[in-house]
Order: C-alpha cells, then sequence, then structure tokens
C-alpha cells in the first residue's frame, strides 16, 4: 500500500511533473520518492534553471525544493532511507543504477524512457507500481499481516501500534515484525494496549530483546479497553486503520478470516496520538519501556 519511488530530478523542468510531485506524494498518498536529497535537490534546481519555464513558474519549483532540503513536515514528499546510504551520491541515472541492485524501487518515473520508467502520460492507478487503493483485505495470518505492513516498517523511522487487544505475551505478529525492525532504520517501537500483564519487562526480555541487537527503544502502554474503538498502526511516513486490529486470527473459513486496513490522513494520526498524549497527562495510561544499549 506504500510505494517507494525513484523520480528523476531531471524530470522537474517540466511544470507537469512539480503539479505531480506536490500532489500525489506524501504521508496522505501512500508514496514518497526515495532519494539522497541533496544531491537529488541540486540535479533538480539545475535542471529547472536550465529549462524555457517562465521565471515565475522557476521560482516556486525552486522554493518548493528548498523547502523539502529543510525538511518541512508539511513538504515532505522524500525519505532517505538508510539502507541505501552506501551509495554514495553522484549524478542520478548512476545512484539509481547501483541503488536498483541493493533494492528495487515500486517504480521509477522519468522521461527518458530508460531503466523501465514510465513517464507522467503513463501513470494510472490500475498500474499496480503506482496505484494506492485506499483499503485492501487481507487474510489474516501472520505471515500475510507482516508482508502487508512490510513496506511501512522498512521506509519508516518509527512505529506506534494502538490496538487494545494487541497482547505482548506469546504474539506471533510482534515476534515478526521485530524480526522485521532488526534490519530497519526504525529505533522505537510503541504499542498502546489494554492487555494486561504480570511483568512486562520480563516478557519482553525473555522474547523480544534478543532479537534486536542496536540501539532501539521499545515502550508498552496499558490504556483502558475501551478508550479507542479502532485501531491503528502508525509510522512516520504513514497510516493504516483496521477495525479488528493487527492480530493473527483464528481460520474459520469464512469472511471473518480477513483483516480490512484503510489508509489514514495525517490529521487523524494527530488526533489519535494527541489523544495518547492527553491520557499520559491525566495518568490514565501506564508506561513501561526498555531501552537497548
Amino acid at each position: 500500500m506504500f510505494k517507494e519511488v525513484a523520480f528523476d530530478p531531471s524530470a522537474l523542468s517540466n511544470i507537469e511533473y512539480y503539479y505531480l510531485l506536490k500532489r500525489e506524494f506524501g504521508f496522505d498518498k501512500g508514496r514518497y520518492v526515495s532519494a539522497d536529497l541533496k544531491s537529488w535537490v541540486s540535479e533538480a534546481v539545475e535542471s529547472v534553471k536550465k529549462s524555457d519555464l517562465q521565471p515565475v513558474k522557476k521560482s516556486s519549483i525552486k522554493s518548493f525544493l528548498n523547502k523539502l532540503l529543510k525538511g518541512r513536515p508539511d513538504k515532505k514528499v522524500c525519505i532517505e532511507l538508510q539502507q541505501r546510504s552506501k551509495v554514495k551520491a553522484k549524478p542520478w541515472e548512476k545512484w539509481l543504477q547501483e541503488q536498483n541492485q541493493i533494492l528495487p524501487f515500486s517504480l521509477v518515473v522519468s522521461e527518458k524512457g530508460k531503466f523501465n520508467s514510465v513517464n507522467i502520460d503513463e501513470l494510472d492507478d490500475d498500474l499496480d507500481a503506482w496505484g494506492v487503493p485506499p483499503s485492501k483485505s487481507v487474510l489474516g495470518t501472520t505471515a500475510n499481516i507482516v508482508d502487508f505492513l512490510m513496506p511501512m516498517l522498512v521506509l519508516g523511522k518509527s512505529v506506534v501500534i494502538v490496538d487494545p487487544y494487541f497482547k505482548l505475551a506469546s504474539n506471533p505478529v510482534l515476534l515478526e515484525i521485530m524480526k522485521v525492525l532488526s534490519g530497519s532504520q526504525v529505533t522505537r517501537l510503541s504499542v498502546y494496549s489494554s492487555m494486561e500483564n504480570s511483568n512486562p519487562r520480563m516478557i519482553y526480555e525473555q522474547q523480544y530483546s534478543h532479537i534486536i541487537q542496536n540501539r532501539f527503544e521499545f515502550r508498552w502502554y496499558l490504556m483502558p479497553l475501551k478508550l479507542y474503538h479502532d485501531r491503528h498502526f502508525i509510522t512516520d511516513i504513514g497510516a493504516l486503520r483496521s477495525g479488528a486490529g493487527f492480530s493473527a486470527v483464528v481460520p474459520k473459513g469464512a469472511n471473518a478470516d480477513y483483516l480490512n486496513f484503510n489508509l489514514v490522513s495525517k490529521n487523524e494520526v494527530e488526533r489519535v496520538l494527541g489523544d495518547t498524549k492527553n491520557d499520559e497527562a491525566r495518568g490514565i495510561i501506564e508506561q513501561i519501556f526498555t531501552n537497548l544499549p
């Protein structure tokens, strides 16, 4: 449901690609441009300068690119993955070729017709590599759930699970999530649940702490059972809502075997996270955390 797109910076010499970048990428859209941001912006600016665009349009594009470089949250359409940091900044085409050897992209957008790329006229929601459906049903097995969440786990830097029925002890979904996080750039996992445990720290240390060897923070919050109706899976690059949660289900051979996931807006995420902070301030939610050195 979330796409990592390689976007040719030279395409921004065409105003339509600027509009595409502004309108179709970011948190609410489920797509991000993956790039070595400083180098990518530099190439894009040079391309815009050499273009035949009107001065006012050149100025608009360069202003937008400058905001990207400064990390304006409301302008975030690009991500820089730790897994891709080994490739040094260089002309984008060479960067792309080397990156494809490390990890393939969901899609390559370019006017040049190279590298199996598509241009703006070929982009369509029916194109699997581009389209981001607002909702999707997934068979509720551990493997299918984690596979569906995989892009968020790989592309994000922090994960928050708000699910009153999400267990800490002997939870196969949590176990597999931790295994994925061991090779990702995520440094913090927070879980808000109503499932009580006599000793959460001991459970975590016995069942999960050995999985991630580098510095990692796990936070477990106990919240009142009826505090939240919907369950959310939130990262810094996007979020999902699920009425039935994120735990594996026991197969019954019926529609209940499937979990329905919905893409949610940044506004909804801010409301959910804001509610958790307000509850902490009132002392409703207990916080227990573990730091791994």
